[in-house]
């Protein structure tokens, strides 16, 4: 989440005026993951969500859905959902460090209660735009780096991580199908925002007109015309419209068929291998 490091506040002239505020130290940070704790599970249990609800009553994904709600289940847990390997967690590899021998010293403003974390030591500048976009791409990067992600000698995936984990886990090791499930699970729900905005940058916000450049808004709009005219002419002509169509709705941020949600999934890393690649591949690794 990306967050101003002040607030708005009216003038003389009721125009709104940006006021700085100072960093939080360690003592806020942690309040404020424990009152996020607090209310996040007491929101729960009034939706029937809680540790101590029938889960076959309060949720209804499990109900309607209960391929899907496994496939969620499975992913936030380190599990397999189905096949062979049902109920397993996935296989790491690694310097496997013993957890009570572990330092869980925290970074400066990162707090930890109840399971609820919370990271708030980095900071950029109003000045510095290029390090606000690498920020901000890196908020929105894909699931998987494609150049870190090879097939092992056994047919299986190796997924190796840019840094090990606390506990010595430096890569994990699927079957094919393994790693489809937990991308699955990551595939938006159809009509999901997948980019929210808040305060005063909410849509229906008053002051949303004066804060947000008019040209910069404009400007947005134009590009994303320009794409879709070029991914729909793209998809008249190509053999396979596919990837152009999901191309389009999701560059426009229109609602796009359940099924190419793959293609937003995988996307196109920075070494330029689209989806299509992607999936082709482990379609060759499960055979």
């Amino acid at each position: 989440m990306l967050a101003f490091d002040g607030v708005y506040a009216a003038d003389d002239n009721d125009r709104p005026r940006f006021q700085v505020l100072l960093a939080p130290d360690d003592d806020e940070i942690a309040r404020l993951t424990a009152s996020l704790a607090q209310r996040i599970t007491k929101l729960l249990d009034r939706r029937s969500l809680g540790p101590d609800s029938d889960p076959e009553e309060s949720d209804s994904l499990r109900r309607d859905e209960p391929w899907l709600a496994g496939l969620y289940a499975a992913a936030v847990s380190g599990r397999t959902a189905y096949g062979p390997n049902a109920g397993r967690r996935v296989t790491r590899v690694g310097d496997q460090i013993d957890p009570e021998s572990m330092d869980f010293t925290l970074s400066p403003r990162c707090a930890s209660v109840d399971g609820f974390n919370l990271h708030a030591n980095v900071a950029v500048h109003a000045e510095d735009r290029p390090r606000l976009e690498r920020l901000a791409r890196y908020c929105a990067r894909p699931p998987i780096a494609m150049e870190r992600l090879e097939p092992h000698a056994d047919g299986r995936v190796l997924f190796r991580f840019k840094r090990p984990w606390r506990d010595g886990t430096t890569h994990v090791v699927m079957d094919p199908l393994e790693l489809l499930e937990k991308l699955a699970a990551l595939v938006p729900a159809p009509r999901a925002h997948l980019t929210r905005y808040f305060g005063v940058l909410a849509p229906a916000a008053k002051w949303r007109r004066l804060i947000v450049p008019e040209s910069s808004s404009a400007a947005v709009i134009e590009s994303a015309r320009q794409r879709e005219t070029a991914a729909t002419e793209t998809a008249t002509s190509a053999p396979d419209p596919t990837a152009a169509s999901a191309a389009t709705s999701y560059g426009a941020s229109q609602p796009g068929p359940w099924r190419h949600g793959r293609n937003y999934v995988g996307g196109t890393d920075e070494t330029g291998c689209s989806s299509s690649t992607f999936w082709n591949a482990l379609a060759a690794w499960g055979e």
